[in-house]
């Protein structure tokens, strides 16, 4: 099993904001949907 992290910090991605490895998806933004219960699909 690859030492991969799920969530990567890049100051070459949108600054350096949290976010899961090769998007540019933001962790706080998963975190704010599911908060607002949210589906994902939308």
């Amino acid at each position: 099993m690859p030492n991969e992290s799920a969530i990567v910090g890049d100051l070459e991605i949108m600054d350096g904001p949290r976010s899961f490895p090769g998007t540019r998806v933001p962790v706080d933004s998963l975190i704010g949907y599911l908060e607002a219960r949210d589906s994902l699909d939308e």
